[in-house]
């Protein structure tokens, strides 16, 4: 166990999963109402990863009350809910944070992730949990388990329901499956060994990991009128092997993720920068296989993995650009 207090508040990690599930499960023995978070503009790991830990969490306690919340997604929006029609228990709204006895958070890496829109400076330590595996970690007054070489936060689910004596069905392997094939870009950066174990365990002959990969990563046929204007929208800086993407209009541009996986696959580019305007605020989605662009994610106020990270800011598009091409071509 490590305490850091930063402050003046206090962050409890947890290094044993073991621990901080038996932490978990004496809280929740003593709670009635669970609110169970993912953080604000969800990736699918972030969402079947709450939603599979629901199904746990329900599973050893009946007769309690659990309530999904996203500040940001909103199921009717999704194309997924066709196939998982789970994904509707996951809402956007919430009346009273003053109504749960505890708040179960995943990857929620600060406060402001968490999406509330009332200031909760008044939950005491014992009242916050929070799941993640990644390394950028600052919220007050919590009890946290953070698996850095975990590859995705799935995995670590999946540990919490075999610690738990959790007896998966069908809906739960396609929901770690899904987070897996998010995280990991259809298995193409497993780093952890651990990771295949979790796949030969959950892995089912129903399950079908093409439609699923199709689910998060295909493209709309749609998008094919719009590929000249991507096309020209790109950049290649040969002596940075990077590809650089700016739009300005993020309404005529789907399946950002899939786009920046389709231009890492040219074997010259190592690194894939996405940058995109939407009311005021520049997005960005950094990629890459040799640089750690947590680094630029932080210097703009973002976060994430070493080698995949994302911010926003109320910085000019243009001139983000301009910072992030000297960064890089000081680490030269």
């Amino acid at each position: 166990m490590e305490k850091v207090i930063l402050l003046g508040y206090i962050i409890m990690r947890i290094k044993s999963l073991n621990k901080f599930c038996k932490i978990l499960y004496d809280r929740l023995s003593k709670s009635k109402n669970i609110l169970i978070v993912s953080h604000t503009s969800p990736d699918p790991d972030c969402l079947f990863s709450q939603l599979a830990l629901f199904y746990i969490l329900k599973d050893k306690f009946k007769n309690k009350k659990f309530f999904l919340f996203n500040k940001d997604y909103n199921s009717q929006k999704d194309v997924l809910i066709e196939f998982f029609p789970q994904l509707k228990w996951v809402k956007n709204k919430l009346e009273n944070l003053n109504n749960f006895d505890l708040i179960i958070g995943i990857e929620i890496t600060d406060q402001k992730r968490f999406g509330f829109d009332e200031d909760f400076e008044f939950i005491n330590q014992e009242r916050i949990f929070i799941i993640d595996h990644h390394k950028v970690f600052n919220v007050k007054n919590s009890i946290y388990y953070l698996e850095e070489n975990a590859d995705c936060c799935s995995f670590i689910i999946y540990k919490i329901g075999q610690i738990l004596k959790y007896k998966m069905d069908e809906d739960f392997r396609s929901f770690i499956m899904m987070g897996i094939i998010g995280d990991t870009v259809g298995f193409r950066y497993i780093k952890n060994k651990e990771t295949f174990y979790c796949l030969s365990k959950i892995f089912d002959e129903n399950i079908k990991i093409y439609k699923l990969y199709k689910l998060i990563f295909g493209f709309d046929i749609k998008l094919l009128k719009k590929f000249n204007e991507i096309f020209q929208n790109f950049k290649f800086y040969r002596n940075l092997n990077l590809i650089l993407l700016k739009f300005t209009d993020t309404k005529r541009v789907k399946k950002v993720k899939t786009l920046i996986e389709f231009f890492r696959l040219f074997k010259e580019v190592n690194t894939v920068i996405f940058l995109s305007k939407k009311n005021n605020l520049t997005y960005g989605h950094l990629r890459s296989d040799t640089i750690d662009v947590s680094k630029i994610a932080k210097y703009f106020g973002g976060g994430g993995h070493k080698y995949s990270s994302g911010f926003s800011t109320e910085e000019d598009i243009n001139k983000v650009e301009k910072k992030i091409l000297k960064f890089l071509n000081d680490l030269k």
